[in-house]
């Protein structure tokens, strides 16, 4: 069990925008079984977070079950919790990295038993990052928040591959991304994932992607990132709806059956 102080639960934890440079919005896995949770996008108690996780596992019950993770990464407080969470379920628990699995994606990883990677796919490890105002007061107890913390995940990092917690740290501190083999290598997973791997076009979310990663870039904060993308959300879905409205109606005048 990983600790974490309160303290951080509703810190606004940054997304490192090179990871989300890396995250492709569209990679699943072909085949999926009956006991996968998926984890395709970003960790917040929003989206996919210890709710999402713990509704899924009661659903499945103690039985072994499948964690597929594309995240570029989020709060660091719900990673942490949705690792605990899987260390306490009673069946085997599989990680397969398909895509990336950086920062608090990276943490809920290293629940699996084993932990099988993508010949393509990344880990990606590295310093908590907020998002933060205040004065140097505020800067400082944050820091010491924070300092503590990337101490424990370095710690976990050591215990699993066998590397030295400075060295761990130094690859922290450097934003370190493990592709494929090396990641096994290294460690951090046990195995290449054999399942093909798939890339499913989705215009909605490849364009609420760029909207996201152009706005990081720009200093939009994830709060008005996220309002934004959810309205061009509704407006494509609005669009859509619209047009299978209008189809259907034709369809029936012209009494052919589209659908």
């Amino acid at each position: 069990m990983i600790k974490i102080s309160d303290k951080l639960k509703d810190v606004r934890f940054d997304i490192s925008e090179k990871a989300l440079s890396k995250f492709n919005p569209n990679i699943r896995m072909e085949a999926e079984s009956d006991n996968a949770i998926e984890i395709y996008g970003e960790i917040d108690r929003y989206q996919y977070g210890l709710e999402y996780l713990d509704y899924r596992l009661s659903q499945i019950g103690n039985k072994d079950v499948d964690i597929l993770i594309n995240s570029a990464g989020g709060s660091l407080f719900e990673g942490v919790a949705m690792y605990n969470r899987l260390k306490l379920h009673k069946g085997k628990v599989t990680v397969k990295v398909i895509g990336i699995a950086a920062s608090s994606a990276s943490i809920i990883a290293m629940a699996g038993h084993d932990l099988q990677i993508a010949k393509t796919a990344s880990i990606m490890i590295h310093n908590g990052s907020v998002l933060a105002y205040g004065n140097k007061e505020d800067f400082r107890a944050i820091a010491e928040e924070l300092e503590p913390f990337d101490n424990n995940i370095a710690e976990l990092y050591h215990d699993i591959t066998g590397i030295s917690v400075e060295e761990i740290k130094a690859m922290m501190t450097n934003e370190t991304f493990l592709i494929g083999k090396q990641a096994i290598e290294l460690g951090f997973a046990t195995s290449l994932i054999e399942d093909e791997i798939k890339e499913v076009e989705n215009k909605t979310e490849i364009s609420a992607h760029r909207i996201d990663t152009i706005m990081a870039k720009a200093g939009v904060s994830r709060k008005e990132r996220r309002e934004l993308i959810k309205d061009v959300k509704n407006i494509s879905d609005t669009h859509d709806a619209i047009i299978k409205t209008s189809t259907q109606d034709a369809a029936k005048k012209s009494n052919v059956n589209l659908f």
